[in-house]
Order: C-alpha cells, then structure tokens, then sequence
C-alpha cells in the first residue's frame, strides 16, 4: 500500500470551488453506482417473489391496500367538511 505523504495529500486538496465540485460530482456518482446495482437485485428478487405469489394472495394484498386507500380518503374528506367555513348564523 502506498504512503501518503504531504506531497501527495496536496495533490489531492482542490485548487478552486470549481474543481472541488467536480471532486464532489465524481464521488457522487462513484457512490450511485453500487447503489444503482443494488436496487436492480432488489427488483429482481421482488418481481421473482411477485410471481410465485398464489391468486389468494394477491387478492388479500389488493384488498389490504384498497382498505389503506379508502381510510386516507375519508380521513381527507373528514378534513374538507371541517374547514369549511361556518354560514355566519353562529355570532
């Protein structure tokens, strides 16, 4: 392994904002990458356990899910018709 010596640690300091941002764009897609490799597994796995999924179960999860959406969109409602604004008639 090679010794960093202060030559070399200079080297390294960026000269101007301009280079320094380069510097930091490199490491950001340097950083993406695994990341990006990392999310196409995880899709393969999820699609792979999508089809050994059972009709059964898709159906229980599509109605868990449509539970899920109704509940927010009387929760929604219920928040519309209290911020309405009164008649006037209450002084």
């Amino acid at each position: 392994m090679a010794r960093l010596t202060d030559r070399s640690i200079e080297a390294l300091r960026p000269r101007d904002a301009g280079e320094a941002i380069e510097q930091a764009c490199i490491s950001v897609r340097r950083a993406l990458k695994p990341l990006r490799r990392q999310e196409a597994s995880l899709n393969l796995l999820y699609w792979r356990a999508r089809k050994r999924e059972t009709p059964e179960q898709h159906a229980r999860l599509v109605e868990k899910n449509m539970r899920r959406i109704y509940a927010c969109q009387a929760e929604d409602r219920a928040l519309a018709e209290g911020d309405e604004p009164d008649d006037g008639d209450a002084a």
